[in-house]
């Protein structure tokens, strides 16, 4: 049994770590939010990525159940700042439309006017960006962690970001570093590219068939196996800034659930 602990809200820690650990449950989590976001707070910024407030999250967490183990929840959202930076990176749907999403979900709507303050342009999974940007963050946070001798108590990472928290494909990802994503997934998987781009969608087909829509079906399992490969990634530069033996978690957004973004 796990405890997944919660730390929200701008300027509170909402930790209940005492009272699980005197009911016996000795390994808990503790949450990082990378991205600082209008709704929560985090310690990465366009000013740079604050380690040491990191750390302090961390810290007070283990101080909360002293007798206890950590997971570390790394929620790797970049701020909202990034998708200017890197306007190449943006998700985009079929149609060259922005998916925007707040702190946690992508929303069904994609015009900006109909948006409020706290939602901004969310980033590819597939960003290979976003990815190193992530790893040099980790990095900072791990050396950090050991520093401050906290690594110790560190038993395991899970990683979360995006939709729900899960990475979900909550929409089709039609962004350039999606399409050269699935240019290599189909090296691997063929030897060579069969499709440059992403194939068109007929809202008239309800089942695809390997004889005739190969090239859906090979989009299509791209985008589901993409942020899980990503993940892979990045949990072996975790487990090599960490030195030492440690567990990788992933949420996994209902397998069987039967929708698009499961």
């Amino acid at each position: 049994v796990v405890f997944k602990g919660k730390i929200a809200g701008r300027g509170k820690n909402l930790y209940c770590g005492r009272k699980m650990e005197d009911a016996g449950i000795r390994i808990q989590t503790v949450t990082v939010r990378f991205g600082d976001s209008p709704a929560i707070p985090g310690v990465w910024t366009k000013d740079g990525f604050d380690a040491k407030s990191a750390a302090e999250t961390v810290r007070t967490a283990m101080r909360m159940a002293p007798d206890s183990l950590f997971f570390l929840t790394l929620l790797i959202d970049a701020y909202p700042e990034f998708s200017e930076e890197h306007p190449d990176e943006v998700w985009r749907i079929a149609d060259g439309r922005i998916v925007w999403g707040n702190q946690t979900h992508a929303n069904f709507w994609f015009d900006k006017s109909k948006f409020r303050s706290k939602h901004w342009p969310w980033i590819s999974n597939h960003s290979k960006v976003l990815r190193e940007a992530v790893k040099r963050n980790i990095t900072a946070l791990v050396e950090q962690l050991k520093k401050e001798g906290l690594s110790k108590r560190i038993v395991g990472v899970h990683l979360g970001g995006y939709h729900d928290h899960q990475f979900s494909t909550r929409h089709m990802d039609c962004s350039k570093p999606a399409i050269a994503a699935f240019r290599e997934w189909q090296k691997r998987k063929y030897g060579k590219v069969k499709w440059r781009d992403a194939p068109a969608f007929s809202k008239d087909v309800t089942y695809f068939t390997p004889e005739r829509d190969q090239a859906q079906i090979d989009f299509y399992t791209f985008l589901k196996v993409g942020p899980f490969e990503m993940q892979e990634n990045l949990a072996r530069h975790i487990k090599h800034s960490f030195g030492k033996d440690i567990v990788m978690l992933r949420w996994c957004m209902a397998a069987f659930g039967g929708t698009y973004g499961s």
